[in-house]
């Protein structure tokens, strides 16, 4: 080391110039480097949808889903399974352990899918495995107008995709909610109840009058030339003009046209979008992984300027969401707060060392800073919100290794030292102090890096970068301070004034050992029920420009009634100064457009609203505080005008998402027993105070038309169930029967009947293919009201049903939950099982592995002080700095009136290697003194008097350097830097006392007394 360290000296131009060189590397790679506005978390679900049409839900159950589920729960990467059985079809949720790569393991269940297919009945369709559908979007573009339809708005669209598919880093481009248009065929059913042709038969003549088969070559007497028999249909005219029938009797020839009407329509579809209650489409952009997307961002406005001048002006281009902006807004944010940090504490530097060290010391924070930007790069960490704030976390430390580096450099020259010897001695001096340090304040961020899950993802960058930026401080100080102290370092003149208060403080608190240890004891019991007395609160909603409803009309199979509610709605919200703009989806959710976002389902009920805030409206001195007061004040207006549906209104998540921040799952063995448990739950639950939104997501029995045909009565009309199916099938739903070319353009021919009333489909006439004769369906049978259960769900195997509600502002999920719990009589639901989910279950999963993790590495740093020390005791007196400094960080939370969040706990824990760091500093100055000679007491007095100013100051850089983070307003980060600022403060000031005083209680003159 010391060989090393003379090198950088002696070499010091080639040192200066590496030193240059990484600030140069360091920018290129922070251009270069990823930018977004959160760490992307890859939610390890896989959908598999399977088809088995005509079948009920419970058959789709218990022959469909069950045996998926149970094979899927043989997978040693499987997490949970949720399954969803509808009537004809199955949908099960795939969740597998987090992973760093995912696709093996879908490999792996596509293959066992596969191999599970000839299990499955007969009539079932292909297992599908969608991986691929919890993709978050990076733009969101809503092209909307007035008096538009969507076909005209349409192509305007593929205009905007096609430009915009052009441009390097974008994956993919989509447009949603197309209406495409389509050649519909509505035959008459009392007509052709007269004519002797059947629906499939009018279907098989549709189709085999539009081909063309291949006819071969002629010679026209010089060469073959190819002959084409023309047979696709041209237009509209060909299909009304098919012959479908000609009387034996008369002649009489009957066509399509006589017996129902051609037209150009728009296709069936159970999604469509609004923007603003006009008709819209939405134009939706993939990123590439890995790109800068604020450069991309650019290329795109610049596309979108081009294309205006190419459409109407009334085409409204709206930004519903716009990743490149909202990155590059976060990050300058975060990078301006950076800078400040760095103004702070090298002004605090400044204060408390003289203008030419600071200066010296200063330098070791933006060259830190510049190789963490490299290291980031090598570790693939991207830039965003987290990965910054570790940044404005590490600043104050990244000078500490310089400032005792520079100490121990100048105590040298000002005792008349050689320069150089003075500049090689003081850093050898204190390179394995401050490498224990570094080492065990490193040690404390470690437990996020084993977090794993949805919240180990979230955070991993964290320890990444602490971890990157503390070791960079270390070679820093190690090798650029000496050789700048060698530069500019001369010896001082003025002596240091001494802290006099801690010296007079000490030596009271020395003389009344016991009276300070029952002080200590109190304020300990104190912090520990002053905790349980606080709120918790997993993570805070996301700070961002919008928010959403789901609605949920009370016709699950009446889509223009759903339109009609979500129309309602938005005229409602819109009305919100603070609101701008409102894009409404109907019969399915919008584009996934925030990474805790769950996919919607598509359903004819459904509907989500993406509501666009001006964030400038909201805030302190503002009508609303903040969005949870508007969300709230929405709520209840929602509340009382909404009365054909329900409507609820949610913010965007953060970290893990939870979804319901309080949540019971009923587990037990029959549904509908389920449903009645979950009715009492949730009239429970809508007693208690702060509730809002209160629900179940168990579906009651539905209505529905069965037709019980008389098999024995059909089969004597020679008539067959596949007749009366397939024939009902084609009536209601229509069947396509080809395609169109006209005009350049490819349309969708769909045959159908006109029957839209159950008294019509009772008349509708059936011919039998064996006596060509037919038959109305009524004579066969009755069509009747059956109840019917829509969905059955079940989560690992097991029935259940969940009651869930929202919290309103200023209440408390946790304590909501328990009071349920408490309210709940167990011992009436013996056949049902309970289980918390919601914010309870995030905040027990996450805060006892973190907390768990943490005592785990608390031995490491144990272990880390045991070896620099050589004993047993002085680890440990070390180690009670760190309850000394959750007494802060409680006290902290409390008198700001912030909630105990995970990532004020995070800065609980992350504090433990910060104050130890005090206590080391504490304990090698008494050792020190004791070997000179002096008393016990005044050994712990002098080294408190001594070591008082480098560790206030020390403290000062570290707390000064979090005031950004407090200045941010951030409701995420805010409880760290609370926790973080006033554990840090209290600890230092309760070390500078506690520390001595016990050290004063164990040491025997001369010696520290070991017991082992």
């Amino acid at each position: 080391m010391k060989r090393f360290v003379n090198i950088a000296i002696r070499d010091r131009k080639i040192t200066l110039f590496v030193a240059f060189l990484l600030v140069i590397i360091g920018l290129f790679n922070y251009h270069m480097a990823p930018k977004q506005q959160s760490p992307k978390i890859e939610l390890a679900t896989a959908m598999i949808t399977t088809v088995y049409s005509g079948a009920s839900a419970e058959d789709v159950e218990e022959m469909v889903s069950k045996k998926i589920e149970e094979e899927l729960m043989t997978f040693e990467e499987y997490d949970e399974v949720a399954s969803y059985s509808r009537p004809s079809v199955s949908v099960i949720l795939f969740t597998v352990k987090v992973a760093d790569d995912y696709s093996k393991t879908w490999d792996k269940v596509r293959r066992r899918m596969e191999d599970l297919q000839r299990e499955l009945p007969e009539g079932c369709g292909r297992i599908e495995v969608d991986t691929d559908f919890m993709a978050t979007a990076g733009i969101i573009l809503s092209l909307s107008g007035n008096n538009y339809s969507y076909s005209e708005i349409e192509k305007y669209g593929d205009d905007i995709k096609w430009e915009l598919s052009r441009i390097h880093g974008i994956n993919k481009i989509e447009i949603e909610g197309k209406h495409q248009e389509e050649i519909l065929i509505e035959l008459d059913y009392r007509k052709m109840n007269y004519l002797g042709v059947s629906y499939d038969e009018v279907l098989s003549l549709i189709k085999v009058q539009n081909l063309e088969i291949p006819s071969g070559q002629v010679f026209d007497g010089h060469s073959k030339i190819n002959f084409r028999a023309k047979g696709f249909y041209d237009d509209l005219s060909d299909i009304e003009n098919i012959v479908v029938a000609v009387s034996e009797e008369t002649g009489i020839v009957t066509r399509i046209k006589d017996i129902g009407v051609v037209k150009l329509a728009l296709e069936d579809s159970a999604y469509k979008v609004k923007t603003n209650l006009n008709n819209s489409i939405l134009i939706v952009g993939y990123f590439e992984d890995g790109k800068n997307i604020i450069p991309i961002g650019k290329e795109i406005d610049n596309a979108l300027e081009k294309l205006k001048h190419q459409i109407p002006n009334d085409i409204v281009i709206g930004k519903v969401l716009y990743q490149p902006e909202i990155v590059e807004r976060e990050v300058s944010g975060f990078i301006t707060s950076l800078l400040q940090g760095i103004i702070f504490v090298i002004i605090v530097v400044f204060i408390g060392m003289g203008l030419r060290n600071a200066i010296i010391v200063s330098i070791a924070i933006p060259l830190s800073i510049f190789m963490t930007f490299s290291g980031m790069r090598l570790f693939e960490v991207e830039i965003h919100q987290i990965s910054i704030v570790a940044l404005i976390i590490s600043l104050g430390m990244l000078v500490d290794n310089a400032i005792v580096v520079s100490d121990a450099i100048q105590v040298r020259l000002d005792k008349g030292e050689d320069r150089i010897k003075a500049c090689v001695d003081g850093v050898i001096e204190v390179a394995v102090p401050i490498l224990t340090s570094t080492a065990t304040t490193i040690c404390t961020f470690m437990p996020l890096l084993l977090m794993g899950g949805e919240i180990g993802e979230y955070l991993k960058s964290l320890p990444i970068i602490v971890i990157l930026a503390l070791s960079s401080s270390y070679l820093v100080a190690l090798f650029l301070t000496p050789t700048m102290a060698f530069l500019f370092f001369k010896k001082s003149r003025p002596k240091r004034k001494k802290l006099i208060f801690i010296d007079k403080i000490l030596k009271y608190s020395i003389d009344r050992k016991s009276l300070v240890l029952l002080l200590l004891v109190i304020i300990i019991i104190g912090t520990v029920k002053l905790g349980g007395s606080m709120g918790l609160k997993f993570f805070p909603f996301a700070d961002t420009d919008m928010m959403y409803i789901d609605v949920r009309s009370e016709l699950s199979s009446d889509i223009e009634k759903t339109e009609e509610l979500t129309d309602e709605i938005v005229k409602i919200v819109i009305g919100y100064d603070e609101i701008t703009d409102c894009v409404a989806a109907i019969g399915d959710g919008l584009p996934r457009f925030y990474d805790t976002m769950f996919p919607a389902f598509p359903s004819k009920d459904y509907g989500q609203i993406v509501v666009k805030l001006d964030k400038g409206l909201i805030g302190k001195g503002r009508k609303y505080s903040n969005l949870t007061a508007l969300r709230d004040d929405i709520q209840r207006k929602l509340n009382e005008k909404i009365s054909s549906g329900t409507a609820v209104v949610k913010q965007l998540e953060q970290g893990e998402p939870i979804g319901t921040p309080v949540n019971i799952r009923i587990v037990g063995k029959d549904v509908e027993g389920l449903g009645e448990v979950a009715k009492e739950i949730k009239a429970v639950l809508k007693t208690i105070k702060g509730t809002s939104n209160v629900d179940t997501d168990f579906v009651s029995k539905q209505y529905e038309y069965i037709s019980n045909v008389d098999k024995i009565k059909a089969s004597h009309m020679g008539i067959n169930n596949y007749n009366i199916q397939n024939e009902i099938n084609i009536a209601l739903r229509g069947r396509n029967a080809g395609i169109l070319r006209m005009n350049g353009e490819e349309y969708d021919i769909r045959l159908k009947s006109n029957i839209s009333k159950v008294s019509e489909l009772k008349n509708l006439a059936i011919k039998s293919k064996i006596t060509d004769k037919k038959h109305i369906l009524k004579d066969m049978g009755k069509i009747e009201l059956a109840s019917v259960l829509p969905v059955i769900k079940k989560i690992d195997n097991e029935y259940s049903v969940n009651v869930f509600s929202d919290v309103l502002s200023g209440s408390n999920a946790v304590k909501i939950q328990e009071e349920l719990m408490d309210k709940v009589d167990k011992s009436k639901y013996s056949d049902v099982r309970f289980v918390l989910g919601g914010e309870s279950k995030s905040i027990e999963r996450n805060f006892s592995k973190i907390g768990f993790i943490g005592l785990a590495f608390l031995l490491v740093v144990y272990g880390i002080l045991l070896l620099q020390f050589k004993s047993f005791i002085e680890p440990f007196i070390i180690l009670l700095t760190v309850p000394l400094s959750v007494i802060g960080s409680f006290l902290g939370l409390y008198t700001t009136g912030t909630n105990l969040s995970f990532t004020a706990l995070l800065g609980m824990v992350s504090l433990a290697g910060i104050v130890v760091n005090n206590a080391i500093i504490l304990i090698d100055y008494i050792n020190s003194e004791i070997k000179e000679g002096r008393s016990k007491k005044d050994a712990c007095i002098e080294a408190a008097k001594k070591r008082s100013r480098p560790i206030l100051l020390s403290t000062t850089t570290t707390v000064i350097g979090l005031i950004p983070l407090i200045l941010m307003g951030s409701e995420l980060f805010t409880p760290m830097a609370i926790s973080l600022m006033s554990g840090l403060l209290v600890s230092t000031l309760l070390t500078l006392i506690v520390i001595p005083v016990i050290a004063s209680i164990v040491i025997k003159e001369g010696k520290i007394e070991e017991k082992i």
